[in-house]
Parts: C-alpha cells; structure tokens; sequence
C-alpha cells in the first residue's frame, strides 16, 4: 500500500512540475511528456511488466521454429510442439518458471493456472502466432537524460533535474515492490490451491466427497467440521453453491446490507455519444 501511494505521489508532483503549477488543464503535450518520464529506460522492473513481454517471446519464437497458427489448433500436438521447439521450448520453460502460478482469476482457489493447464497459454500464443504483424522484435527505451532533454513543454536543469531523477527512480522502484508483493500473493494462492487440490482427491477417495471441485464451495470452518463429522447438511450446502456459482459468478453486491441482497448494476455507457479520453498511456494503446 504504501509503495502504491509514493507513486501516485510521483506522479503527481512530476505532473504539477511539467504543469508548472497546482490546478488547471493538462495538454496534450504536457501528458505526452509524462508518459515519456515514466517510460523511461530503469532498472527497477515490475515482474508483471514480464508477462505480455514473455508471451511476445514465446510467439515469435514459435514462428521462428517455422509452427503456424494451424498447428496449434490441437491442445495436446500444439503443446508438444512449443515445449519441443529449439528455440519455442526455452521461451516456454522460462515463462512457465517465472509466471506459472499466475492465469485468469490467479487469486481464486478455483481458477486454473497457467502452469497446471497449459492448454490456457497455448489458445493466447495461437491468437498471437496467428497475427505476426503485432508481435514486436524488441522494445528499446530513452535513458533518463535524453527523455529530459526530449520535453516539450518544459526544460529541466540543476537541481530541478537532479530531483526530478529521484522521484523517478523511487517510483519505478516503488512499483516494482508493488508488483513484486502482488506476485508473492498469488503465489501463496497457489500454494493454497495445491494444497486444497491433494484434500479433495484424498476425501473423494476415501468416500467423504462425491465430487472432486466440491472442495472449492466450503468454507475452511465448513470443511474442517466436514472431515470430523461427515455431516450431509455441509455437502448439500456446498452443492447448492456448485450450482448457483455459475449465475453469480462476476456479480457485485454491496459487502454489507440488511435485508434481500440487490446486485450493484454496471454503469450504462450510451456509445452514441462522443467521448473524450485522456491521460498518460499504460500500453502506449495496445491490448495485452
């Protein structure tokens, strides 16, 4: 939390800097010199920052091996391949030792990960192989002194540089920690899951559980009580949650209400009206 709030602390100093005072309208050029600030080059890399970079790797090197998009279309061929692959396969190993334990949902006992089914990983790199024109060979960033001299909108010397070089570099790396704290929580997730993983086929096994993925719809007080008491209030309770998942899967309600819980509505965006977005750019407007 705290590295969280030194960056948006940054950013706002830096923005009232290129500004050049507290209030008023940010230009198009003044977001266009901070975006250049915080996408410079710097040591401190966020490890999430990785995945999207990783997944370029591995697909131009899937490409690089002569597989087409076609090839992959089959799970089990098209995950021989890239494991296989002279160039694909060290691409694969590394993504898989570094952001195995992330995938959709990663915080979700339920969810499934990339490195447990890969088959997950294989339909994004097919998509990616499919459409070689987006993939890029190499990113390469300013260092810190061109970006300065490179402005727009202000010049930067003396001992407003020097400060400037500072609050950059505390922010890049407080990120970083940020990122790298996510990653520690998912990973302990993981862990979690893998052990919830081997409970389930020890008491589908043994008779207590009908169902393997059952596990995932008690509570931890629920199972413990389950395992000593084998009572069938706890797996009926935890069947009729099996079957309402799907529908309040993704819902929003309020944490606490009194009374029949209301979903929170999503916000209704009428497209036919013209709208204008600025800021400062996270992906420089590419999808990952």
């Amino acid at each position: 939390m705290r590295e969280s709030m030194f960056s948006n602390f940054t950013y706002i100093v830096l923005a009232m800097i290129v500004r050049g005072k507290e209030t008023g309208e940010f230009t198009p050029e003044m977001l266009s010199d901070v975006t250049s600030l915080f996408s410079s080059k710097h040591d401190d890399k966020a490890i999430s920052a990785d995945v999207p970079t990783a997944l370029n790797n591995l697909a131009m090197a899937v490409i690089e091996d002569g597989v087409t998009a076609d090839q992959l279309e089959v799970e089990h061929e098209g995950l021989a391949l890239i494991k296989n692959g002279e160039h694909s396969s060290v691409h694969f190993d590394r993504f898989m030792s570094l952001h195995g334990h992330r995938g959709s949902g990663e915080v979700d006992f339920i969810s499934k990960t990339w490195s447990d089914h890969p088959e997950l990983l294989l339909h994004t790199v097919k998509g990616m192989v499919a459409n070689p024109s987006t993939l890029k060979s190499g990113e390469t960033y300013a260092d810190i002194d061109t970006t300065f001299d490179s402005l727009r909108t202000l010049k930067v010397a003396g001992a407003k540089r020097w400060f400037m070089k500072l609050l950059l570099r505390q922010s890049h790396r407080a990120v970083a920690l940020r990122e790298e704290c996510k990653n520690y929580v998912v990973q302990g997730s993981g862990n979690m899951r893998a052990n919830i993983h081997v409970l389930g086929k020890q008491l589908v096994e043994q008779g207590y559980l009908p169902e393997f993925d059952l596990i995932f719809f008690f509570t931890i007080p629920e199972l413990h009580e389950f395992i000593e008491s084998r009572a069938p209030r706890l797996i009926s309770r935890a069947m009729r949650r099996k079957k309402n998942f799907p529908t309040f899967k993704g819902k929003r309600y309020e944490y606490f209400w009194q009374g029949p819980g209301y979903e929170i509505p999503e916000p209704s965006v009428d497209l036919l009206k013209s709208t204008s977005l600025s800021g400062t750019t996270v992906c420089e407007g590419v999808a990952v």
